[in-house]
């Protein structure tokens, strides 16, 4: 039983979206799931963190 249950969990190790924000991901990892829809796109994003100038 045990191993059924972690061999499913290893699978869900590749659902990153709720945790993380990543701007170099495959375009395959973008492709929606069933059930899931496009509510709103961000354009222009820059990141700035520790690209500060004095």
């Amino acid at each position: 039983m045990f191993k059924s249950v972690e061999r499913n969990l290893k699978h869900y190790d590749l659902i990153w979206e709720d945790r993380d924000v990543r701007y170099d991901v495959d375009s395959k990892q973008l492709k929606l799931r069933n059930g899931e829809f496009i509510v709103d796109k961000l354009h222009g994003i820059e990141n700035t963190k520790g690209n500060r100038e004095h």
